[in-house]
């Protein structure tokens, strides 16, 4: 595979697409999105991978002789191209073919299929000079250095020519579930993720679950039916975190690690929070009665989490959660594991060369 022939590499995930199309058929769909590729002058190759491992291989794979790799799919398929491009001089493209969408959403991504292609012959232009490209692959999640790390050669600006590439945040996650708490806790019980969006834990990791098990209704509407199933039975669980260098121990309802606005199919859950300012947004909810939470709930799904009202939002770079008994959490959407006794996030500055829309446009809920 050649970049002069194959200038683009798509990775679809036909089971992760929305309903919204009225498509029974992912064969129908892939030469639907076969067709706009080529009306709009992009050769191309689109690959379907069984599973999300197999998106990230195909994802490293693709960046050793390809300058735009696009995840067509949902959030948990654009993570795990995402994390195949992490640390590669490759351009990751996005087509927003999920029921949630959010890492779009929050890079201004345009939702509409034929409008996110043309984004895409838009990046392919800007990167027509035939530079060769440095490959600088970090396969290794807990050794992915920063920018100011890497070689002088393997260095890319903060923001490229043009305003739709720019550099992207990535957050890992190391987690211990219960079973490891109960051993000595050797560095081979340590679990790793990886998210380009959110990580929740608690009630949000708890919504996540629900949804991700509700068939009917599907599309967004899955998100509020996770709420409500979550809503009246989920305990909420006394947590030890600490924020940087600020430590809280209070019981709450949730914790949520923000690197983007949106989750949930478009609830504002951190609406500072920016993809590219090398910082996260912790939102910590504290806990309050099961009826007090619904207008609380409406009120964040409606117009996103604000400091005030048993509400804290933390603006760092390394969280630790410690919790009393264990939590399900999910990294964009999918649940890594559900039962983590304590989690450690950390943001790797500028990882991903991202193909963006216009600064981040509507911060609107989840109904819009």
């Amino acid at each position: 595979m050649k970049n002069e022939t194959i200038p683009l590499v798509v990775i679809f995930r036909p089971d992760s697409i929305s309903g919204r199309d009225n498509i029974t058929s992912s064969k129908h769909l892939t030469r639907k999105l076969g067709g706009f590729l080529t009306q709009v002058g992009l050769t191309h190759e689109i690959l379907r991978p069984a599973s999300l491992a197999e998106a990230t291989e195909m994802a490293i794979q693709a960046s050793r002789t390809c300058r735009i790799v696009a995840a067509a799919g949902g959030d948990g398929t654009i993570n795990a191209v995402a994390k195949g491009l992490a640390g590669s001089e490759c351009c990751l493209g996005v087509l927003p073919l999920g029921s949630g969408n959010d890492t779009a959403r929050g890079l201004g991504i345009p939702q509409r299929l034929p409008d996110a292609v043309r984004l895409l012959k838009s990046a392919q232009k800007l990167l027509s000079s035939g530079d060769t490209i440095k490959h600088t692959h970090f396969a290794d999640i807990t050794a992915a250095p920063d920018d100011a790390t890497r070689p002088e050669s393997a260095r890319i600006p903060r923001i490229l020519p043009g305003s739709i590439i720019q550099k992207m945040d990535a957050g890992y996650v190391s987690y211990y579930d219960s079973s490891d708490r109960m051993s000595a806790g050797p560095a081979s019980s340590l679990n790793q993720s990886f998210f380009i969006n959110t990580l929740g834990t608690g009630f949000d990791g708890k919504v996540a679950w629900n949804a991700s098990k509700t068939r009917f209704p599907g599309g967004k509407l899955k998100y509020p039916v996770g709420v409500l199933k979550s809503l009246f039975t989920y305990k909420a669980c006394v947590m030890t975190v600490t924020a940087d260098a600020e430590t809280i121990r209070d019981r709450f309802l949730m914790a949520t690690v923000a690197n983007g606005p949106f989750e949930g199919g478009g609830i504002p859950i951190a609406p500072s929070a920016d993809h590219r300012d090398g910082f996260f947004q912790l939102v910590l909810i504290r806990d309050i009665s099961r009826m007090a939470r619904i207008p609380l709930l409406i009120k964040v799904l409606l117009h996103g989490a604000s400091e005030g009202s048993g509400i804290i939002i933390k603006k760092c770079s390394s969280i630790s959660i410690d919790c009393d008994r264990p939590q399900m959490v999910h990294t964009d959407g999918e649940v890594i594991s559900t039962t983590v006794v304590k989690l450690k996030a950390d943001i790797h500055p500028g990882l991903l060369n991202i193909i963006c829309g216009s600064p981040i446009a509507a911060r609107t809920g989840w109904h819009r």
